[in-house]
């Protein structure tokens, strides 16, 4: 029970690291706009969510391997950024096109 009061409480600050998570996905992916979606966008965030983080780019990698990569190096400079939490973040990369689609769909906060 305290993990998850603890869990939550980490969820519920998100937006303090937001400017941080917006440098360190722009570090790595510099020409790229950075969204937050789902749960933490509407104000719905429990002990068992995740903040979803949308990462816009011209041409997202194919290779799954480069993308896994990429995540990597999005999650280390989080990491370089005091975001020590960054499980918390789930990370998707879309192409505009796809990008476009869910946005149409789903309530989003832009932080980049």
């Amino acid at each position: 029970m305290k993990y998850m009061v603890e869990r939550l409480k980490k969820l519920l600050a998100w937006r303090n690291n937001a400017d941080s998570l917006a440098e360190a996905v722009k570090k790595v992916f510099p020409e790229s706009e950075v969204y937050i979606i789902g749960g933490a966008a509407e104000g719905r965030i429990t002990a068992v969510s995740d903040i979803d983080v949308v990462v816009i780019l011209e041409e997202p990698p194919k290779n799954a391997m480069e993308r896994a990569t990429l995540l990597a190096r999005v999650r280390e400079e989080m990491e370089r950024r005091g975001i020590t939490d960054s499980y918390l973040y789930e990370i998707h990369i879309l192409s505009r096109s796809e990008a476009q689609r869910l946005l149409e769909k789903a309530r989003f906060l832009r932080i980049a």
